[in-house]
């Protein structure tokens, strides 16, 4: 029903079955037999189910229904019925091999056809024995064709039939029959083990999985070393304390209690489907995920450790204090459901997802988020607030970007190795200093701009001489300053994307020589040019340094009216390399400043004079 492996007509066995009379008064013996000689058919069954994929999980039931055989002779119909039900789990895995693999052919599948003609009549039993042996043939002419058609299986270990054909005729002697039939289940047992050994499917630790198994329906306080515990929807976990590597926790449980992992060496696969309602307790250890974790509500990791999300999201309910240091690696999302606060450090290792959802991630004062090298961490629709330090950091060649999302500065914050890529809209808030001074470059997206607020200062500070690490693609690439500073220690190159100024801003370079050209903050390179727009009523002002233009295009400045002003202050220099034209707007010039034209460059503007200028042209 649920995976479609199966055809309809394989499941009306228990109707057959149930019309069987009760009055052996052996059999009972004879069916706990067997029952002992399938438990390793189940074992093996489980192992395919668990390590190939090749069965769903809703066929493996058949140890479960043989373990509530009764052992009064007087309700042995009820266990004939337990029994025919496990049976159809068998056919069922049958028809899942056929179906699904290819391996056997659909011709041999008729076990239902061949038990239809069940008798009723318990004087008959030897004669339905025999249907049942018959059908059992085709049971063995499935494993034949997977011996016959794939080879999975040597041919030495096919002997089920030759064993079913001295079962003998006489009732009184059932006993002696079973025992004949259990040495034949103990060939197909073999041949389960050839599947195994011959082709790889299973490896041999895997031959006693069904003693590592529990399918449970209440609660469980305890796994350890290699345990695989699938609890059934609803059933409730008072609490699970997890010791030992190899472990895994699946089904639809729900949480009354922690999960605790032991120590450093303990190790909890988490494939649930349910919430997380309560705390997963890690001291040191290691968890790994095989579905998405929703927790629930203020409930998240606690203590240090490490979570392998194996491209997993991972998805907090509401507002929360995450105060353990925790690795988390390679997460399609970390989703925070309310205000987060991060009082320890969390490291983002290989590629890793914040997604805010608007909500604020507090770094408090000792919060620290660390990006492991050569790894991706994108922070999406986030506010993170109290950055200062470095407490957001990248190692080497490790990249963030940055998506329509926020960061408030609390005090001067360096960003001091990686990269920084900007993804639609990125803004940087507070009236302190963030200092660049990775050896790698950033880049803006294309359509996508990087905010500096009012009162904010952005300082172009590398550890190296390079002045091209703050990188546009194109024209729609832009960089606004909404009332902030650029400044540069070194040199600063602009090129190829815009300069939007939209209040009053600032732009100061530490250059020694107000003549010198190679010196300060450059727009253009006299191959790709970048272009500014002043909106109307605002300045941007050179404060200290050098303004080179490199442009080509005369009109990359566009400063649409008078209001639009560029102010060169006092013992300040602007350096023309090729034309300048401002259109409507002015180019003011405090007391003191400085013009330099080389080759005959002009400036195409109206000029306001504050004082005395001093004047330079270079042939």
């Amino acid at each position: 029903t649920d995976t479609g492996l199966l055809s309809t007509s394989t499941i009306s066995l228990q109707n057959q079955l149930d019309q069987v009379m009760t009055d052996t008064t052996n059999l009972q013996d004879q069916i706990d037999l067997f029952t002992t000689s399938t438990i390793n058919l189940q074992n093996q069954i489980d192992a395919v189910a668990t390590d190939t994929g090749l069965l769903s999980t809703s066929t493996i039931s058949l140890q479960n229904q043989l373990d509530q055989v009764m052992t009064d002779t007087t309700n042995l119909q009820d266990q004939i019925d337990l029994f025919t039900t496990s049976t159809i789990n068998l056919q069922n895995q049958i028809d899942a091999v056929a179906t699904d693999t290819g391996l056997l052919s659909t011709s041999t599948i008729s076990l239902q056809n061949q038990l239809d003609q069940v008798m009723t009549d318990t004087t008959n039993l030897q004669d339905q024995i025999d249907l049942f042996t018959t059908s059992t043939i085709n049971l063995q002419n499935q494993i034949d064709a997977v011996a016959t058609d794939t080879g999975l299986l040597s041919t030495s270990t096919i002997s089920l039939q030759n064993q079913l054909d001295q079962v003998m005729t006489d009732t009184t002697n059932l006993q002696d029959q079973i025992d004949l039939f259990t040495t034949s289940t103990i060939n197909l047992q073999n041949q389960i083990d050839a599947v195994a050994t011959d082709t790889g499917l299973l490896s041999t630790s895997t031959i006693s999985l069904q003693d590592q198994i529990l399918d449970l329906n209440a609660t469980s306080t305890e796994i350890n070393g290699g345990t695989f515990v699938r609890y059934a929807s609803g059933a409730i976990i008072e609490c699970l304390v997890v010791s030992g590597s190899g472990n895994t926790l699946a089904g639809q449980p729900v949480f009354g209690g922690d999960i605790t992992l032991v120590d450093q060496n303990t190790e909890l696969i988490i494939a649930v489907q349910s919430s997380i309602s309560q705390n997963i307790v890690m001291n040191n250890g290691t968890v790994i995920l095989n579905d998405d974790l929703k927790f629930v509500g203020d409930k998240a990791f606690t203590g240090s450790g490490i979570i392998n999300a194996n491209n997993r999201l991972i998805e907090f309910g509401g507002d929360l204090n995450l105060t353990s240091s925790v690795i988390i690696a390679n997460s399609s999302g970390i989703r925070l459901g309310g205000t987060t606060q991060l009082s320890s450090i969390m490291t983002l290792t290989s590629n890793n997802v914040i997604i805010g959802d608007e909500n604020i991630l507090d770094l408090g004062t000792t919060g620290q988020i660390i990006v492991g090298s050569g790894s991706n961490l994108v922070i999406r629709d986030t506010i993170v607030k109290n950055i200062s330090g470095n407490n957001i950091q990248c190692y080497s060649g490790s990249t963030i970007t940055l998506q329509n999302s926020t960061w408030i500065l609390d005090a001067n914050y360096s960003f001091t190795a990686g990269a920084l890529e900007i993804q639609d809209n990125f803004e940087i808030k507070g009236s302190y200093t963030l200092a660049y001074q990775t050896i790698e470059t950033s880049s803006i997206l294309p359509y996508s701009t990087l905010i500096l607020d009012n009162g904010l200062t952005f300082s172009y500070d590398p550890i190296s001489s390079s002045s091209q690490l703050l990188g546009f693609i194109d024209e729609t690439s832009m960089l606004i300053l909404d009332g902030a500073t650029l400044h540069t220690v070194t040199n600063l190159e602009l090129i190829r994307g815009t300069l939007g100024i939209l209040r009053n801003s600032y732009l100061s370079s530490e250059a020694s020589d107000p003549f010198d050209a190679e010196q300060g903050i450059f727009f253009g390179d006299l191959v790709n040019d970048m272009f500014c727009q002043i909106v109307p009523g605002v300045h941007l002002i050179l404060t200290q340094g050098n303004l080179v233009n490199k442009n080509l295009i005369i009109s990359s400045w566009n400063l649409p009216v008078a209001s639009s002003v560029l102010n060169i202050g006092s013992n300040s220099s602007l350096i023309l390399e090729t034309d300048l034209d401002l259109g409507l707007g002015v180019v003011q010039f405090g007391d003191g400043a400085y013009l330099k034209r080389i080759g005959g460059a002009d400036l195409v503007s109206s000029v306001n004079l504050d004082g005395a200028l001093t004047y330079s042209i270079i042939s």
